[in-house]
């Protein structure tokens, strides 16, 4: 994940198939009933990704997003494109402007693919592409604009997907007035659940899931970080957490240990134990599998920071 590259495609299909890619469309050219797509990359990244179908293409030249479609499923395009909008504004509001911006393009995918983030688009499967009740895939992946590289040497994985999946939690309380207690609950009793497979996790901090192969746990235990640290810290200062890591390491990447630094700067030194507990220890794993409340949490780390 920490290499990237550039790249350049000519990709020739017989008419009237549609080539789809991220980067930006150089050139197309017909010939003896065959249409050669050139695209360029955007942004160096660590992926290409190319897909050929009977896509039908909406564009907003406005916000620069363009949208492959599977012709059977094209109504559903102006939904998403109108998602699309309204969660980078939500994000944006919150969080500041993306790290980098270069348009953005959605790529339908057929059922039980996985969706897939690049730096400038995504590859969105068709259950989240056509069933509206399953719009939060788009905010994940969107979600991860808001990401800065990484400079672990074996990413733990959650400066990505413990931000996505935070900030998608985010997003569905706002625009599907999903309640963000049920879904932190239903994450905790998928950690539960993934502990009581494999005891280890228990014992491996946050910082060290890579080395040991177990960064699904990321996606669960992530968001519950944050939240937590968003309580903790308040609102106003947590967001200021966010633009402040971004701001500063957007360019060069960062550690888990860069983020706990720009959280105790940005907001203080009470800050410091929380996120040591969680992410430099495994004493927050514990305490979730305990089944402390969110409130008891709070309070355990709020009178911490009083006595001292």
């Amino acid at each position: 994940l920490s290499q990237t590259f550039e790249y350049e495609l000519n990709i020739s299909v017989p008419a009237p198939y549609v080539v789809a890619n991220i980067g930006e469309l150089i050139d197309k050219e017909f010939r003896d009933g065959m249409i050669t797509y050139r695209y360029r990359s955007k942004l160096p990244s660590w992926r290409i990704d190319i897909a050929v179908a009977y896509f039908d293409v909406i564009y907003d030249e406005e916000r620069e997003i363009r949208i492959f479609t599977l012709k059977e499923d094209a109504k559903h395009a102006t939904r998403l494109l109108h998602e699309t909008k309204r969660v980078l504004d939500f994000y944006t509001n919150n969080f500041g402007e993306p790290v980098n911006w270069c348009g953005y393009t959605i790529i339908e995918i057929p059922a039980g693919w996985g969706n897939q983030a690049d730096v400038c688009g995504i590859l969105l499967n068709r259950e989240s592409f056509v069933n509206e009740e399953e719009v939060g895939g788009l905010y994940h992946e969107i979600a991860h604009l808001w990401n800065v590289k990484t400079r672990e040497k074996i990413p733990s994985r959650f400066l990505d997907e413990a931000f996505a999946c935070y900030f998608q939690l985010l997003a569905e309380k706002e625009f599907l007035g999903k309640d963000l207690g049920e879904m932190l609950e239903r994450a905790r009793r998928r950690i539960i659940e993934m502990c009581q497979k494999a005891p280890i996790l228990t014992n491996i901090p946050i910082i060290k899931y890579g080395e040991y192969r177990i960064t699904d746990a990321t996606y669960y235990i992530g968001p519950w970080v944050l939240h937590l640290l968003n309580k903790i810290a308040g609102e106003e200062c947590f967001r200021r957490i966010i633009r402040n890591f971004l701001r500063k390491y957007k360019e060069q990447g960062a550690t888990v240990e860069d983020f706990i630094s720009t959280s105790i700067e940005t907001c203080g030194e009470h800050l410091k134990t929380f996120l040591n507990d969680w992410l430099l220890k495994t004493k927050g794993i514990k305490l979730l599998i305990k089944g402390i409340s969110e409130s008891d949490l709070l309070d355990l780390y709020i009178k911490c920071n009083k006595n001292k």
